[in-house]
């Protein structure tokens, strides 16, 4: 017959009422009841462990051969006494083990209730007999809580760091209060991760199999994640019969841990970690020592607070000093000064960046009126008294001084000042001081460059005139000369006008050569390259460049015998030559002496390369030297003496254009120039042209303009201006050639008409009313294919070229031009 024990039964009262465990398994092994203190010391509800088989549910009897005795009861119905100190763990329960012989203190009684076909049910009671021990036991371990919880305290007031916080309450719960493992977990921001922070009683390496988090996978469903999720201990007493410890069992048998529980790390109202006990016995974590555990993981919150406070605090405190710092050193390194005045004007403070401006150092001006220093340049004076009473007054204002600094020299300054007021009244003013010197002098440079452009815009308006006047000028010399030609092919040599025209002839070619110069001079004039001899261009440039550069300076030439030639245009080389000598003149203020040489030169690679081009331009060149004994330039100023409207000239006295349109002369004909000078010995400028490629053959003696330039083909001339239309073809009538005129090219269409027979060359004008010579020419190569064209034209190149006839197979007659000139030209195209 089977017994079973009811909740609520007289028998279950009582057995509820005893300080003994009571169980009951039937013939099956099957525990039927399990009694209010066997749920409190083994944390098992009886509604969990009932129906289930007492040697499935704690194996440990099996496989500690324990199970012997319960068979034997309900075998044989005998009852057993078992030895008051049982060896070993049969049913996991909170008494007390002795740590050193390993025993449980407990009596263990086995009684059968009864029998059935030899079969019985039975009762196991388990009594603690451990109290006395237990006391002493407990006293020890509570006194080593105590000692712990006092030692994370200290650990609080002494520590700088939570690491250090966190690794010092690891190991007092390790070595101070004895258990075996302690370690923290922080929560990582961003994700559900528990990061190990601190450990004690572990081998580094195991810790890097555990995996703790606080979501709800498998693995934030331990003590851990519980802890930090809800906000309370977690205990496990037995890792390896948590169903939620599963993921934490090998971990724990490796390391010989049985149980566990994890107290959360709160600061500020938020849960940021746990601290995690371990130990080597089963239901170890219970009554006072967990709650002094919960006392230790509160102090280490309060450290992390404490700690995270302080570091809030010094962390304030170091932004001020920085700040403070970094106002100093701002106040210190600024570049532009700021000072503080009392209403007195005495100066209150002074930024050391004075002494870089003013050259003062700030103890010099501190206490000081500015009117007593007297830096204010005198013009400014009244101004700056003027506007510190309006300052004083509450207004913000701007202004520009001059300051004299210590060594004397004047500085620009831009002022902006502010009064700083306290209940009402001005008590000082603070201005910031910016040093605009260089402002100032770019702001004059710029208007010293605006100047010259100015001069040069001058120059450009004053050339362009020439240009218009040179071509009606040389129109009027062509006609003097011409019919000064004409008149004196019509006179006897002993006739008494006869030297009278050719003086006239003379003077007219003259005129022309001066107006060449002048157009040179202001950087008009055509260029026409010629095979010429240096020298003689030298001599023949000589009268009038003795009038330029005056009476106090003197010139001294020196020509080399057998000067090789050179092909250039002869303008171009007087321009240079020009350019030079006033460069010259103007470094001779006082007079002085100008020296022109002339010599043949052989460079070699070696001289390139000591004159820094890259390129080599070896060979013969023509070697002209400008030398004055003036002021000279220093290095920076030879750098910079090439560029465009670079000048050290006065306003008004050079465009700075000089040069730079020499160095462009001389690169456009293939040469080279170089400069040496020395300040206060004067400079020598060198230019170097390539020798002509031929020798230039000896001119024939003048033949008789019949014999030579003859010809009977039909020229068209085309020239508004009537004399010069009517000169010219007096002229070509003088060779024998047909010679029809034309007044324009609407004239000229006319004309070609009502004119059967072929035209074989047309000389025209330019530049027209009406139509340019371009134009018509086009227009006439449509329908004569064979014509030939020369264009005439006193006008200069810049506006030949608009006008697009200087490409190189376009022939060019230049105004004024003779009678042999014109002949020979006309003669050259038609013969080709």
């Amino acid at each position: 017959m089977t017994i079973h024990i009811k909740k609520g039964s007289l028998a279950s009262i009582l057995t509820e009422g005893l300080s003994l465990g009571v169980v009951v398994v039937d013939t099956a092994y099957r525990i039927v009841f399990w009694n209010t203190w066997m749920e409190k010391q083994s944390s098992i509800r009886a509604k969990e462990i009932l129906g289930q088989n007492i040697f499935d549910k704690f194996p440990g009897i099996v496989e500690r051969k324990k199970d012997r005795y319960i068979k034997q009861c309900i075998e044989n119905g005998q009852p057993l006494l078992l030895s008051s100190y049982f060896h070993e763990y049969l049913i996991p329960l909170n008494i007390y083990k002795d740590e050193e012989t390993g025993t449980m203190l407990q009596d263990v009684k086995i009684y059968p209730l009864g029998r059935e076909r030899d079969r019985s049910d039975i009762v196991i009671i388990i009594e603690d007999v451990s109290n006395p021990v237990l006391h002493e036991k407990e006293i020890l371990r509570l006194n080593r809580m105590l000692r712990g919880i006092r030692n994370v305290d200290q650990l609080i007031a002494r520590v700088n760091s939570e690491k250090e916080l966190f690794s010092g309450a690891c190991k007092i719960v390790v070595e101070d209060i004895g258990y075996a493992l302690a370690w923290i977990g922080l929560t990582e921001e961003g994700t559900f991760d528990v990061k190990p922070v601190a450990f004690a009683g572990i081998e580094p390496g195991l810790f890097e199999e555990l995996k703790v988090s606080y979501d709800d996978s498998e693995y934030g469903l331990g003590v851990t994640g519980r802890a930090i999720k809800t906000g309370k201990t977690q205990v496990v007493h037995s890792i390896q019969e948590d169903p939620f410890s599963r993921p934490w069992r090998d971990f724990a048998r490796k390391a010989g841990y049985q149980s566990t529980c994890s107290m959360p790390l709160e600061v500020g109202g938020c849960v940021i970690g746990a601290m995690n006990v371990h130990s080597e016995k089963k239901n170890i974590f219970h009554g006072e020592e967990l709650k002094l555990l919960d006392e230790v993981a509160g102090d280490i919150s309060f450290g992390v607070a404490s700690l995270r406070e302080r570091q809030k605090r010094r962390q304030a405190e170091k932004a001020l000093k920085e700040s403070e710092l970094k106002y100093r050193r701002h106040f210190e390194n600024i570049s532009d000064v700021v000072c503080s005045f009392d209403p007195e004007l005495r100066i209150t403070d002074i930024s050391p960046s004075v002494e870089k401006m003013l050259g003062y150092r700030p103890e010099e001006l501190i206490g000081r009126s500015y009117h007593e220093l007297s830096i204010v340049a005198e013009p400014y004076r009244k101004q700056a008294s003027l506007y510190t009473m309006r300052v004083l007054r509450g207004e913000d204002l701007t202004s520009v001084y001059q300051f004299i600094a210590r060594d004397g020299s004047i500085k620009w300054a831009e002022i902006r000042s502010t009064a700083v007021a306290e209940a009402g009244r001005v008590v000082s003013v603070v201005s910031v001081v910016r040093d605009i010197t260089e402002r100032r002098r770019h702001e004059e440079e710029h208007n010293r460059l605006q100047a010259q452009l100015n001069q040069a815009q001058k120059m450009e308006a004053i050339g362009i005139l020439a240009g218009g006047v040179a071509h009606d000028f040389n129109n009027l010399l062509t006609t003097i000369i011409g019919n000064a030609e004409l008149s004196l092919m019509d006179l006897q040599k002993n006739a008494p006008v006869y030297s009278r025209m050719k003086d006239i002839r003379v003077a007219a070619h003259r005129a022309a050569d001066l107006t060449r110069q002048l157009l040179a001079f202001s950087r008009k004039q055509i260029i026409q390259p010629k095979i010429l001899d240096f020298n003689s261009l030298m001599m023949d440039f000589e009268k009038m460049l003795r009038r330029l550069i005056g009476e106090d300076i003197e010139l001294v030439t020196v020509y080399a015998h057998d000067l090789w030639q050179v092909e250039a245009d002869p303008g171009q080389l007087e321009q240079v030559i020009m350019n030079l000598a006033v460069n010259a003149r103007d470094a001779m203020p006082k007079g002085g002496k100008l020296i022109i040489e002339t010599a043949n030169a052989e460079l070699d690679e070696w001289y390139f390369r000591d004159h820094g081009v890259e390129e080599c331009h070896e060979g013969a060149y023509v070697m002209l030297a400008v030398t004055d004994n003036g002021t000279g330039m220093d290095k920076e100023i030879q750098a910079h003496i090439f560029e465009p409207f670079y000048t050290t000239k006065g306003l008004g006295r050079g465009t700075g254009l000089g040069l730079s349109t020499v160095y462009g002369i001389v690169k456009q004909n293939r040469g080279h120039i170089w400069v040496y000078s020395e300040e206060g010995k004067g400079t020598t400028f060198k230019v170097y042209i390539p020798r002509a490629r031929a020798d230039i053959e000896v001119m024939e003696e003048e033949q008789s303009p019949q014999r030579s330039f003859a010809g009977s083909e039909t020229i068209l001339v085309v020239e508004d201006d009537e004399q010069l239309c009517n000169m010219a073809r007096v002229m070509l009538e003088g060779y024998g050639y047909r010679v029809l005129t034309a007044r324009s090219g609407k004239e000229a269409i006319k004309i070609l008409g009502s004119h059967d027979d072929p035209i074989h060359l047309l000389l025209t004008d330019v530049v027209m009313p009406g139509m340019s010579g371009r134009d018509l020419a086009e227009q006439l190569q449509t329908i004569y294919s064979e014509i030939k064209v020369l264009y005439m034209s006193g006008y200069t190149d810049d506006i030949i070229a608009d006008h697009g006839i200087l490409e190189k197979d376009v022939d060019l007659i230049q105004k004024p031009f003779s009678k042999k000139e014109l002949a020979s030209k006309v003669r050259e195209i038609l013969d080709r």
